[in-house]
This record gives C-alpha cells, structure tokens and sequence, in this order.
C-alpha cells in the first residue's frame, strides 16, 4: 500500500471520529428545532406597555390580511417585552420583543368568534437555537443579537423606586396640564371663530399665536426617541443600540433564583394563568443569513399567517415597578462620522417609529412564570 494511500484513509477516519464527537458538527448544527409545544418555567419577565401611533404600526410592518390592527385616536398599544429564559427546550437564552400593536381576528369557523392577541414586529434572541425555534417552529421574526442586564440599584431584592415613582407622577401630572391646556385654547379658538372675532388666515386668535415651537406636533421620527451618549446617565429604560442590541437598564428587584424548587411548584400550583392567543407569521421565505434577517432583497412570497396559544402563569410574583422609557444609544457619537452627518443608520425606520410611543403606564414585573407556548395552526396561507 503506498503512502499516499494510507494518508487519505487516515485522514477520513480521523474527520470522521471529529464529526462524530464534535459538538459543533454540521449535523449539530443543522439539526431541526424541536416540535411545540414548548414550556418554559422559572422565567423572569419585564412588559412596558407603550402608545404606539397607528401609522408606525403599520410600517412596522404589522399584516392586514386576515387581521385587524385594533386602535384608538390613531394610537394603538404595544410595548417592549423583555424575558430571561431560564430552562427551554433550546436551552437558556434572553429574548427582547417590541410588540407593534393589538390585533383582533374575527372567526366563523364554529360560530362568531373574535380573537386579541399582540403583534410582535422585531424579536432579538442571543442563542442561533432560539433563531431557529423562533423563525421555523412559530413564525416569528427573531434575529440573533446581544440583550444586556444592568441593575439601577446595585441589588437585587428591594430596589428603592421612590426617585422614579416621584418622577413618573410629575411626568403625568405635566402631560395632563398640557392636554388640558391645549384642549381649553382649541374650544376658545372655535368659539372665537364661531362668533366672528376670529379668522383663520387673516385675524389668527391670540391662543394659535401664542403657541411655542414645542407645543406644535412633531412628526413620529423626530419626537419621542430620546438620544444619550452614555448610558450611565440611564438608570431605567431600554437603550436601543441597533436592531439587534438592547441594553435593559433596571434589571433589578427580581426575587433569587436558588430557592427550593418543590415549595415553588406547591406555592404556584394554584396561581392564577391566562391563556391569550398569540398571532405570527408573514415572514420573508428567503432563507435568513447568519443573525437572521434574511437580507434586503425583498420578496413577494411570505409564510403563513399562523395562531396559537400562549399560556401565561402561574407565577411567584407579578408587580409594578416605574416605567422604563426608550433610548436611542449612541456611543461614540463624537468619532462616528455617520452620526455627525446627521445620517441615523442606528435603528431601522420600522423599529425607531414603533419605540418612540410613550409608555402606556407603570411596568410589569414577572418572577418565576411558567409559559407555554402552544403548537401554532395555520390561519391563512
């Protein structure tokens, strides 16, 4: 036998004992996320309801066909959802959802029937099993990204939120003088004009004239995303680097983790769960590149609209904590020439439009939640 013989049987055996014990084979790899449904337990949990405005709901996008986008005054409710899994079936990972907005779905197939369930228009994972689980098994739009927990307090039990509750109340009483003044100077502009002592155009009322350049509306991209620098001069609230990073500022207050598992599971067997329908799909069929996002070609062919049913509880605590307001990071601001331009490629059009709502009311805080996520059904095609 010659030699170079014996080096290419050599070399198959040993590639072939490396795939067989390496845990990063490409059979690993491409091996298919396990089948729904799925239960995740012990789960730590952070919901900020936010105001979004219709239009930036709809360029999220959030779908038409076979749903209906649920709103009020041009604003619909969404929220930024964040989530430590601690055991999954594709193992322990962090997830950060902005949801676009409530969607309804009106069924006849055994009787009327209507159907609520938030829209998740842009998911950040930190685990390519998760991608994959997410995007394949529940169509849903995760991209693999990097999600980071800061604590505003220093510890971690019993943070003291009175600084931030005292500025929530201020932030609201302020938001309520200024919709009750702005309300009481447009009924004395229409009564001006109903009367004749005003006209629009030619004599304009002393109330129009008085208005500043901050009481006038401002569009969706320019008025509620503030922007910072640093984020240590954040103590709460999400800061948005990109798409696919996120900083949660105000991950704190949760109750520990090492406790005893069977005195959790009698103390939680009769909590209170709720079970909502959950609505995805619509994805691009493009196969996703490397962190998911399935590049910028667009498509016409999208995958099915599906449902399915997210069980939420029981569930060791559930509280308010202050809200948690959106940032826009930019650090580096000074050395990144992009951003002097005043070009801002940071976020998405999308994605900046559907943070810059306001937030809705307090935050939700979640220990130890068990969710399970149902098996999803096609609703449309």
């Amino acid at each position: 036998m010659s030699r170079s013989t014996s080096f290419v049987r050599l070399t198959a055996v040993l590639l072939a004992t490396t795939q067989r014990h390496s845990p990063t084979s490409v059979e690993s790899l491409s091996a298919p996320p396990p089948l729904p449904p799925y239960t995740f337990t012990n789960a730590r949990v952070l919901y900020q309801p936010t105001f979004v405005p219709v239009r930036a709901a709809r360029a999220a996008p959030t779908p038409t066909d076979g749903l209906t986008l649920l709103s009020l005054f041009g604003w619909t409710l969404g929220g930024v959802f964040v989530a430590e899994w601690e055991t999954s079936p594709v193992g322990k990972y962090r997830e950060v959802a902005v949801l676009s907005g409530i969607v309804a779905r009106f069924s006849n197939d055994t009787g009327f029937r209507l159907e609520l369930g938030a829209w998740a228009s842009h998911i950040v994972v930190t685990t390519d099993p998760a991608v994959a689980a997410g995007r394949k098994q529940f169509g849903l739009p995760a991209k693999l990204g990097n999600v980071e927990f800061a604590s505003s307090s220093g510890h971690c039990e019993d943070p003291d939120d009175g600084n931030f509750w005292l500025k929530d109340s201020r932030n609201a009483a302020a938001s309520v003088w200024r919709t009750g003044r702005r309300f009481a100077e447009d009924v004395a502009v229409g009564l001006k004009c109903a009367v004749g002592a005003a006209a629009p155009g030619i004599a304009e009322p002393a109330e129009r004239l008085r208005k500043t350049y901050s009481d006038l509306p401002t569009s969706i991209n320019s008025a509620e995303l503030v922007v910072i620098k640093n984020r240590a001069n954040i103590s709460r609230g999400f800061c948005f680097a990109s798409d696919n990073t996120c900083i949660v500022q105000g991950w704190d207050g949760f109750l520990p983790l090492e406790v005893d598992n069977n005195k959790i599971g009698r103390k939680a067997a009769d909590g209170f769960a709720l079970s909502l329908p959950s609505f995805s799909g619509r994805l691009s069929r493009e196969p996703p590149d490397d962190y998911g996002s399935g590049g910028d070609t667009k498509e016409t062919s999208t995958s099915p609209l599906l449902r399915y049913v997210l069980k939420l509880g029981p569930a060791r605590r559930i509280r308010l904590r202050p809200s948690m307001p959106t940032f826009l990071l930019r650090e580096g601001y000074e050395e990144n020439a992009t951003f002097r331009e005043g070009n801002d490629t940071v976020l998405s059009g999308g994605l900046r439009g559907v943070l810059e709502g306001p937030c809705a009311c307090p935050c939700i805080q979640i220990d130890g939640v068990r969710v399970v996520a149902g098996l999803p059904e096609v609703i449309a095609p």
